[in-house]
């Protein structure tokens, strides 16, 4: 009878964990989601940045994500670039207006995932 309650327990204890793991690697809405969500065609370059809380984190006009200077600066309308941990959200203005906007995501890993399951 004791032998019947241990393997029992052993049992309830593995669904328990199975669960919890299950809860933490679910997929969720992220915040570039909510955000990439809240931008619509039309908008100036303000309500966009206003959205996301910040200027753009890098564009092909001004800032290059890898350094480099350019000398001659591309023509202000094009895509800009707003990271938000594994994800980015890309807006296109033309003629200072959004255009469309896209998100990518790459998928993160376990470590990531526990991270921003612990809101690291």
């Amino acid at each position: 009878m004791r032998r019947k309650w241990v393997l029992l327990s052993v049992v309830a204890l593995a669904l328990v964990i199975a669960a919890d793991l299950a809860w933490l690697v679910r997929p969720r809405t992220s915040e570039a989601e909510t955000r990439r969500a809240r931008v619509k065609v039309g908008m100036s370059e303000e309500e966009v940045d206003a959205v996301f809380q910040r200027p753009a984190d890098w564009d092909t006009t001004h800032n290059d994500p890898l350094g480099y200077v350019r000398q001659t600066p591309l023509p202000a309308d094009g895509p800009k670039f707003w990271k938000e941990g594994h994800q980015e959200v890309v807006v296109y203005f033309k003629h200072g207006r959004v255009a469309s906007e896209a998100w990518i995501a790459r998928p993160p890993n376990v470590v990531q995932r526990l991270r921003w399951w612990l809101g690291w």
